[in-house]
């Protein structure tokens, strides 16, 4: 690869995709606790299940498998067995106290984590043990 930069511009996250045991479940969990919008999956037949920060399908989202759910074969690097470290979804540093304590409420284990200068973290884990971040930053994020 070389340094040169793409013909377009990425705007921002869209989904993370990832397989889970029980997508109803699942759904329900990021629903409840992030409070993510169903993009009428149905249009999908419900596979994948797309949840989304805004109506429409707008917004950062995560698209949900069922883990049995075999892939399409013309898809690349759906059958991948890596995984991923975590994802994080960006709430205003005012919103940053408001989900700590809706986790608590919630009663869903978590830690809280000081960045230094950069940001501060909550970190806890969906019911398949999926790693989340909720992340407020302390300067502005270009």
């Amino acid at each position: 690869m070389t340094g040169r930069t793409s013909s377009f511009r990425v705007n921002a996250l869209d989904h993370v995709a990832i397989r889970v045991t029980d997508l109803s479940r699942a759904k329900a969990f990021y629903q409840l606790v992030l409070g993510l919008i169903d993009a009428d999956s149905d249009a999908w037949g419900g596979v994948p299940t797309l949840l989304f920060t805004s109506e429409a399908g707008s917004g950062t989202g995560v698209a949900l498998f069922p883990a049995e759910h075999e892939a399409d074969p013309d898809e690349p690097g759906r059958k991948s067995l890596a995984g991923y470290d975590h994802f994080a979804f960006r709430v205003d540093d005012d919103a940053f106290d408001g989900a700590v304590k809706h986790l608590q409420a919630l009663g869903v284990e978590h830690q809280c984590k000081d960045h230094g200068d950069l940001c501060r973290s909550v970190y806890f884990k969906d019911p398949d043990g999926h790693q989340l971040e909720i992340t407020a930053y302390k300067l502005p994020v270009p």
